[in-house]
């Protein structure tokens, strides 16, 4: 038996209203490519998957890198030791 709600959902639905879930969907574009937005395999556990999964973790560690020269570039030589101490204590704590 359908419930009135599920009802109006369908109704809203239909007539290309927005749902509750699809209004409380984050915008991912600001943080994931448009190729992995795009990837029909992105929401199923399938061996496409990973395809997408990796090739995003590429393209996301190539964004990670240049960002972090930026950013490096404008320290000084205090603050690039500082940087490369902490780095080794995340990789030790991260067990990277």
């Amino acid at each position: 038996m359908s419930s009135p709600l599920a009802v109006l959902q369908l109704g809203l639905l239909l007539l290309g209203a927005p749902t509750a879930a699809a209004a409380d969907r984050p915008d991912l574009s600001a943080y994931y490519s448009k190729a992995y937005l795009a990837c029909p395999a992105r929401d199923s556990e399938s061996m496409a998957d990973g395809a997408c999964i990796n090739a995003e973790r590429s393209l996301q560690t190539a964004r990670m890198n240049a960002a972090y020269r930026a950013a490096r570039s404008r320290l000084n030589l205090t603050q690039r030791r500082r940087l490369a101490a902490t780095q080794r204590a995340w990789k030790t704590y991260a067990g990277a």
